[in-house]
């Protein structure tokens, strides 16, 4: 339970899409007091009547059809199919139940509720603690329910994966490959089970990237695990190595790209195979922390760079010469 110095961002400074679905990033870039727990969603009106106050959401739809997570192909070349989620209307009762188990809309346990005594009068209203969800355990949520990821990042999910955009991507085309079933980290991997996962996770980007490549000729690509990831639930990022973005904001995002702390999927299956896991030692995972705190080495030239600033300069003039040259071919 919260103590009462918890700060909490007000229901009424939730942003939502079009559709009325919550933006979970956008309302925590918005957030007016960057001390608030985030993403909880607390309801602070009082009840005026001696009943349950729902909180309903409009476009809540518990019926709404299965993903579409076809693949299609044109010539030879197969491409990816984007999710499509149908809409319907429901009614107030089946909009504010599907509210209820949302897991980013305040939780049913949370609602306020007035009790009538003996007497007839009402009781004091009772309200319990809102429900928390760790930002870091959001994509828990969206492998658990992939109509809850927001819709500027979702991309494609089956009944067993899910892909969607980072939020704050590091590069021009940055994705993530994510199970769908509970794993948190690379270094829980075990076993056969543990080399499945890895080779269905490389076979799903291995698609997505046929398609990533057709549509970026410019680009290219690499993917891996992070040694420590800051996210639970296990996930596999498709990069372009370019790496030119406005959220290369620190020595320790590239890093966490360009070093022995992007671990590609063929070293995770190899040492599993060789040692029955990817479990990893405290000093084995203080050294892969070390690593984000290395000096900045470009990864096409190998040049030294001190700031971030040079180096976003840097990245920049060698993908401009990289289009140029790649036009007069």
């Amino acid at each position: 339970m919260a103590d009462k110095d918890t700060k909490f961002i007000d229901s009424k400074d939730v942003i939502r899409t079009q559709d009325g679905k919550i933006d979970l990033f956008q309302t925590i870039l918005a957030r007016k007091d960057p001390t608030a727990q985030i993403p909880v969603f607390a309801d602070h009106s009082q009840p005026t009547a001696t009943s349950v106050v729902a909180v309903t959401n409009p476009s809540t739809n518990p019926d709404a059809t299965k993903a579409d997570a076809s693949f299609s192909s044109s010539g030879s070349s197969p491409s990816w199919r984007s999710t499509h989620v149908a809409s319907a209307k429901t009614s107030a009762s089946a909009s504010a139940e599907a509210t209820k188990s949302s897991p980013y809309a305040t939780d049913a346990s949370a609602v306020t509720t007035t009790t009538t005594s003996t007497a007839g009068k009402a009781a004091a209203p009772t309200k319990p603690a809102a429900r928390k969800m760790l930002w870091s355990a959001v994509f828990v949520e969206y492998c658990k329910d992939p109509l809850t990821i927001p819709d500027n990042i979702r991309y494609w999910h089956d009944d067993d994966h899910i892909i969607i955009k980072d939020a704050y991507a590091k590069a021009k085309v940055h994705m993530l490959v994510l199970p769908r079933k509970p794993m948190d980290k690379v270094t829980d991997l075990v076993g056969d089970a543990g080399i499945r996962t890895v080779e269905e996770l490389v076979r799903v980007a291995a698609t997505l990237l046929n398609t990533l490549k057709a549509e970026n000729p410019y680009l290219d690509f690499k993917t891996g695990f992070h040694a420590i990831p800051s996210m639970s639930q296990l996930h596999l990022h498709v990069i372009s190595q370019d790496f030119c973005s406005p959220c290369m904001k620190k020595a320790t995002h590239w890093n966490s790209f360009n070093t022995g702390f992007f671990i590609p999927p063929d070293e995770v299956i190899k040492t599993i195979r060789e040692k029955g896991s990817f479990e990893k030692t405290t000093d084995e995972l203080n050294k892969y922390g070390s690593m984000k705190k290395a000096v900045m080495v470009c990864n096409q030239c190998s040049q030294v760079m001190k700031t971030i600033p040079m180096l976003n300069h840097h990245l920049n003039e060698h993908f401009t010469q990289k289009v140029k040259a790649l036009k007069k071919q």
